[in-house]
């Protein structure tokens, strides 16, 4: 028995699978993850070393070289790829396609220990290791300054500097990664602040001090020591040296001389030796990061959201923007002049290409309901078109089973079956009629045909329509 007689023989059992499967898919498609490309496990990272000045034969003998031996005894690792130039050493490290993707965390673990281990020619030299490459921002946040209601400009007395704009974008950054659903949140855009102690040349040159003499001098004052317990009756106290710089007033402060006066002797300072100790930012800027808009260009700081594995992008934007709005119009957390305005949502792509999936589904089962309609008859069509959806939602179920979740590649996926689908949904003696019907409109639109030619046509429609009927 066929599976047509079988279906027929046991009739409920079928409609109830239908209507279970039906119902199975309608739930997934509603709470199956979603999010804008398929992950992917990168099997790579790279592990970096600055020495500047340094020509390229020497970063490849003192750094290059020695990482390379050192990573060459991992067994998971595949191949390592290098490149040297003048201060800057790049390996490459590839992992073999047989370790899992929960595997491979441990491996850069290992790449960390071993290059922990290697010996670089100076202090100064760290290498970095970067495993951080699949991790995409799936919501981008500007947060920058805006004129107060009533005004065009901003008024410079009250503008804000960058430090300020830095800590509202932390107010947002805390704000978000407390959220469900959110991996991390990172600035970029950050100016970074520097301490400068400047002098003119005409002091330099009386006092027997150097930029490195300076530099070994602050460095060696700005200390921070465990200075051990002190047990007492009262209890157990930590003993904190006060090394440590903690304002611009004790780098001022800082001896750097000691002049001569008969048995004693006077200690000389930076302030006194008339040198100047700003705290300003770094210039020229490493990064600059402006937000354009019809009101105009404003300096702003970038937060990007990332999403945990398995979660909904679109509940996830949804969360952090309406967090947004409580810190900005509830909580009242942000100056009314602080703008947070999203630059990238990757939830709006992914519901409009949801809504074309959904879109292309109504489409099928009209194009199926109308082309059948034509030839068979309503109660064959509305069989056929049922099919449609009933297939379509008990495939999501299925591939749901397997960690399948809704992206672009798997919305290509659905809609490739699905017009292979609507294509093998029509009978095979409507495929025919189709067939016949078209040779008989080219026939018309042909200048030279026959009479006889054009009646034996119209008679074989005919009769292949009274039979199949």
């Amino acid at each position: 028995m066929n599976l047509a007689g079988l279906a027929i023989r046991f009739r409920p059992v079928v409609l109830t699978l239908g209507a279970l499967m039906t119902l199975w898919g309608a739930v997934t498609f509603m709470t199956m993850p979603r999010r804008e490309d398929p992950e992917f496990t990168i099997r790579s990272c790279v592990v970096s070393t600055q020495w500047p000045g340094a020509p390229a034969v020497k970063v490849e003998e003192l750094i290059t070289d020695k990482l390379e031996e050192a990573l060459d005894g991992i067994e998971q690792v595949e191949k390592l790829r290098s490149t040297t130039i003048n201060g800057l050493s790049t390996i490459y490290v590839d992992v073999e396609d047989r370790v899992t993707a929960d595997a491979i965390a441990n491996v850069w673990d290992k790449v960390r220990a071993k290059v922990e281990l290697v010996r670089m020619p100076s202090r100064d030299i760290q290498p970095v290791v970067n495993d951080d490459f699949g991790d995409t921002s799936i919501l981008v946040l500007g947060v920058f300054q805006i004129p107060l209601e009533g005004q065009a400009t901003i008024d410079p007395r009250y503008a804000y500097s960058p430090r300020e704009l830095e800590d509202a974008a932390d107010s947002v950054r805390d704000a978000l990664r407390l959220l469900p659903g959110v991996a991390k949140v990172e600035k970029y855009g950050v100016r970074d602040e520097a301490i400068f102690i400047e002098t003119d040349l005409g002091t330099w040159s009386q006092v027997a001090l150097t930029t490195d003499t300076l530099r070994q001098l602050v460095e060696s004052r700005n200390i921070v020591l465990p200075g051990g317990t002190i047990d007492t009756a009262q209890g157990r106290f930590a003993v904190k040296p006060g090394g440590e710089f903690d304002a611009v007033t004790e780098i001022e402060s800082l001896t750097v001389a000691a002049a001569q006066s008969g048995d004693s002797a006077n200690l000389v300072s930076l302030s006194d030796m008339g040198m100047s100790v700003n705290r300003t930012y770094v210039d020229p800027a490493d990064v600059l990061c402006r937000f354009t808009n019809s009101q105009g260009t404003f300096p702003a700081v970038v937060i990007g959201v990332t999403m945990k594995s398995g979660s909904n992008i679109i509940d996830v934007c949804d969360l952090c923007t309406q967090r947004v709005e409580e810190m900005a119009r509830i909580e009242q957390a942000l100056p009314p002049d602080i703008a947070v305005v999203p630059i990238s949502n990757q939830s709006d792509n992914v519901s409009a290409k949801i809504d074309d999936v959904i879109s292309n589904v109504v489409s099928a089962v009209v194009i199926v309901v109308i082309v059948v309609l034509l030839f068979v008859g309503l109660r064959t069509s509305l069989v056929m078109a049922a099919n449609i959806p009933v297939v379509v939602l008990a495939s999501i179920a299925v591939i749901a089973i397997f960690g399948v979740q809704l992206e672009q590649i798997s919305l290509a996926s659905i809609i490739i079956a699905l017009g292979l689908l609507v294509d093998n949904s029509a009978p095979r003696n409507t495929k025919k009629i189709l067939k016949i019907s078209r040779n008989v409109l080219r026939a018309f639109a042909s200048r030279n045909y026959s009479e006889g030619y054009k009646i034996n046509k119209f008679k074989l429609v005919k009769e292949t329509e009274k039979d199949f009927l």
